[in-house]
């Protein structure tokens, strides 16, 4: 199947470019329609169809069919590491590059232990306030769920607010939740087993008032690490800013590697 990666919970919707002569499919566009946002838009031309202007063709008929129902955006996320020139693909058309995420994966046991001993200490030392915890994201209904990843994760990481009904509702949607009181502070989106021995940290956000407060960032990450452990994860994988200096050091803790070079492309439909 051409692009099994687009044909998730919800099927996509799709262009397919045919050759009539030789009966033959030269390339299919697949994407997805979540409020006024065309999302996880894919091409892929056939081999022997390539540079022959077959992709740029489905590109420009996703903008049209984006431009005629009133979409005011359309993204797209390419690994840059497998597919390099679909940076300058993507450009040439319109779209412009607003971040890159390193995928690296590493592994776990090499920071579990370390980051336990932390948590001990600074509970030890009283610095983790007493009305704190760490929730499961399965103790919450999904509407909540949405508030939570509104309120943290769209501000912090520059996320679609359109899309948070899409991410929370999603099976497999899973994360840790820093409760102080009966207030949600910080999440961490993840996997603990993806049924292969590898945990994943997707995305994480405290709120503003927390932020700079080390135990804030390492209950979430320790109690995502225990679940993972827990699950029977021996790897971990997560997903790092290419500028974040800092959290691209401290994942050679891991002896990680990158296995992906994720960029997010957006084309922006009211601008024309």
């Amino acid at each position: 199947m051409l692009l099994p990666e687009s044909f998730g919970r919800v099927a996509p919707e799709a262009f397919v470019a045919w050759d009539e002569t030789a009966g033959a499919i030269a390339g299919v566009a697949a994407f997805h329609r979540v409020g006024r946002e065309t999302v996880r838009t894919s091409v892929i031309t056939v081999r022997p169809y390539r540079r022959q202007g077959v992709g740029s063709a489905l590109l420009r008929r996703i903008v049209e069919r984006a431009a005629e129902r009133g979409d005011e955006r359309i993204h797209a996320q390419v690994d840059l590491a497998a597919h390099p020139e679909a940076d300058g693909f993507l450009h040439a058309a319109g779209f412009r590059r607003v971040r890159i995420v390193l995928e690296m994966e590493g592994d776990l046991g090499a920071v579990r232990e370390p980051l336990l001993e932390m948590r001990t200490r600074l509970t030890a030392l009283k610095r983790i306030p007493d009305n704190v915890r760490v929730a499961d994201s399965r103790e919450f209904p999904p509407d909540e769920l949405e508030r939570i990843y509104t309120a943290l994760i769209v501000p912090s990481l520059g996320a679609q607010a359109e899309l948070a009904h899409f991410v929370v509702t999603n099976p497999g949607f899973d994360a840790v939740i820093l409760m102080a009181g009966g207030t949600p502070v910080g999440i961490l989106i993840c996997i603990c087993n993806d049924g292969h021995g590898t945990g994943t940290l997707s995305a994480m956000a405290v709120a503003p008032g927390y932020r700079g407060r080390g135990w804030a960032n390492l209950l979430l990450l320790t109690r995502a690490m225990e679940r993972g452990w827990e699950a029977g994860a021996r790897r971990l994988r997560l997903d790092v800013d290419e500028t974040n200096l800092k959290s691209l050091h401290q994942s050679t803790r891991l002896n990680s590697v990158v296995l992906r070079r994720m960029a997010d492309f957006v084309y922006e439909l009211s601008a024309t």
